[in-house]
């Protein structure tokens, strides 16, 4: 749970200083996702391979809307992970 809210935290924060850009988080334990820009298949999709091209495993889930969702991989991921994966994500959303 601790991985959990940690990401969590992130996302709420990325939400904050970017109003509009992603919705959410939803998920529970380590499967974790965010709706960015209203949940668009396309604008998703694109930004799910320039997450991957920047080094973020990432899937898409769901149609309508499409979200961004990870596994976090809790027995050996660590907060500073997860902050470079925010971090990462939202340099991504910016672009």
């Amino acid at each position: 749970m601790q991985i959990h809210e940690h990401f969590v935290t992130n996302l709420k924060k990325i939400q904050l200083r970017n109003p509009g850009l992603i919705k959410g988080p939803f998920g529970i334990g380590a499967m974790i996702a965010f709706t960015p820009f209203d949940g668009d298949p396309k604008k998703v999709s694109e930004f799910s391979h320039t997450l991957f091209d920047a080094g973020v495993i990432a899937f898409i889930a769901g149609t309508k809307p499409t979200r961004i969702r990870f596994l976090v991989p809790a027995g050996v991921v660590t907060t500073q992970d997860i902050d470079k994966v925010c971090d990462i994500i939202e340099q991504t959303l910016k672009k």
